[in-house]
């Protein structure tokens, strides 16, 4: 059936069947397109001569769409325009465009190959031509084969985002790469296996989080890896971490969360581990250090402790009881938390930064209730205190009961954040602060507000 369209716009749109044909000058929006088209039935579009470009996310979600055809005087295009395409089979340009062309694929890219654009979401096999340099954003997005990718050396610059959503599921970077940075890598859901070429030096935050399936990450040898900033591996399944011989830094929350990490080797390069590194990765039973390291110490299996003994990394989750040595002054947020076995935690007495009290972790000024251990399930909080601190309940999944004390004035953010057993709790009149997400994806279902209530309660 043929549909006409008279519209006040500079593009006229014509639908036969599920064939979309445009035609116009200037660029091409998304709402102009929305408005004359069913983009669940449209499978093939044809885009006359006289457009140069389109705004982001043009074809967005046209979940039938298979194939395109572009014209001549098209300058510009990305890989977000076709975003949420997962049946594309191929792109088809005019031949004598100047500024875009196409390959045996069906793979778009600038003219001479430079940047790859787009690559067709059904195609199962691929090869990188050598002119490419730069892999475009979303170039892969949504990508429905269960590929594997060898990035080649010659390419200089992978843009964020370049497998989003896609079925790929190993990535090779090939040696004599010049690649010194990851980006983000991050929602390519069954992506299981990395190989890190030896020249990156840092993975930004971020990098890889969301990749559901990825359990191992390779570094080639002799990587210049010195970094990994926070979240760079957040929500994956990766079992067990090497850093190689030169890495430096490891920040905070970098595995937040993974409760499959088991194993970490820590070389001797390593100068700085925020306190925070492995929040939220329970089961680390063994960690490996190297041995000329001269800022951290292991002690037993995997309790990992700067060397001067002023802070606490990590300690392992088998535990069932624990002392705080007297030089300790600061820790990672939930170390204690997480621990689900730990029944007895207390404080050396001649320790001048911290004391105990009834499983709970204080500041010696008598202000902060610091951290609870994971395994208590019930307490009092000590009737000197003022301040429940941030993270402080964070992972106490057995806790059944908390007596807030009435000196009490403030709930630190995330407070019982995740407290999966507590489901009722007493606020004191005295309390005046609840910060932001103190019950976070907690079991709380009851909270009783004494006094006139909290003068500030956050999100």
């Amino acid at each position: 059936m043929l549909q006409f369209f008279t519209l006040i716009c500079s593009f006229n749109f014509e639908t036969r069947q599920t064939k979309l044909y445009i035609t116009g000058d200037g660029t091409l929006s998304s709402s102009e397109v929305l408005k004359h088209c069913d983009k669940g039935q449209i499978t093939e579009i044809y885009i006359g001569e006289g457009c140069i470009g389109f705004e982001a996310g043009t074809f967005f979600n046209f979940n039938a769409l298979k194939v395109l055809h572009f014209p001549s005087t098209l300058k510009t295009t990305t890989g977000s325009d076709t975003r949420y395409c997962p049946q594309i089979t191929n792109f088809y340009i005019n031949s004598t465009n100047p500024y875009l062309e196409v390959d045996q694929y069906g793979a778009l890219y600038t003219r001479g190959k430079e940047r790859l654009i787009r690559v067709p979401t059904q195609k199962e096999q691929y090869i990188f031509p050598s002119q490419t340099k730069i892999i475009g954003e979303q170039a892969f997005e949504m990508h429905q084969k269960y590929i594997e990718i060898t990035i080649p050396n010659t390419v200089t610059t992978i843009e964020n985002g370049w497998i989003y959503d896609s079925c790929i599921t190993k990535v090779f970077m090939q040696s004599g790469s010049t690649i010194t940075y990851i980006g983000d890598w991050s929602w390519a859901p069954t992506v299981w296996y990395i190989l890190i070429a030896k020249s990156v030096k840092t993975l930004y935050q971020g990098a890889f989080s969301n990749c559901y399936a990825l359990n191992i990450i390779e570094f080639e040898q002799d990587s210049d890896l010195e970094l990994i900033e926070s979240n760079v591996f957040s929500n994956t399944v990766l079992g067990s971490l090497r850093l190689p011989q030169k890495f430096k830094h490891l920040d905070a929350n970098a595995l937040y969360p993974d409760n499959f990490l088991t194993y970490v080797y820590i070389p001797a390069s390593l100068t700085n581990i925020n306190e925070n590194a492995f929040t939220g990765c329970p089961n680390i039973n063994s960690i490996e250090i190297g041995i000329n390291n001269s800022n951290y110490i292991v002690i037993g299996s995997a309790t990992l402790m700067t060397k001067d003994q002023s802070k606490f990394i990590y300690i392992p989750n088998d535990l069932v009881s624990f002392e705080i040595p007297e030089k300790i002054a600061t820790f990672g947020q939930t170390i204690f938390q997480s621990c689900s076995n730990l029944t007895t935690l207390t404080v050396s007495p001649n320790n001048n930064f911290l004391a105990s009290d009834d499983g709970i972790v204080y500041s010696k000024d008598y202000y902060t209730a610091v951290a609870c251990m994971g395994g208590c399930v019930s307490t009092t909080i000590n009737s000197q205190y003022r301040t429940i601190g941030s993270y402080c309940f964070k992972f106490c999944n057995k806790l059944e009961n908390v007596v807030l004390n009435e000196n009490l004035i403030t709930l630190g953010n995330n407070a019982f954040e995740r407290v999966s057993s507590l489901k009722e709790i007493s606020i004191p009149s005295t309390v005046l602060y609840i910060f932001d997400y103190c019950f976070y994806s907690s079991a709380v279902s009851k909270v009783i507000i004494n006094g006139d209530g909290p003068d500030f309660i956050g999100e």
